[in-house]
């Protein structure tokens, strides 16, 4: 049996690593990344998050946020 997300992503950010939406998508296949931040959240971990502007797939500018495990 896999890893639920809130595990993988959370395993990611617990290696030093920052994850936003369109990296979860590609890594983890997670859609709905700020959905699994609460959860993680809500186990007891503190989330950093920022807002960044990153390019969408049609070479927009977007703002998305980049979260991190605050240690």
């Amino acid at each position: 049996m896999s890893k639920s997300q809130n595990a993988q992503i959370l395993a990611h950010m617990k290696r030093g690593k920052t994850i936003q939406p369109f990296q979860a998508l590609i890594l983890f296949r997670c859609m709905r990344l700020a959905s699994r931040i609460q959860d993680i959240e809500e186990m007891g971990y503190t989330i950093n998050d920022v807002w960044i502007k990153a390019r969408n797939m049609y070479g927009e500018v977007k703002r998305v946020k980049r979260y991190s495990l605050v240690r």
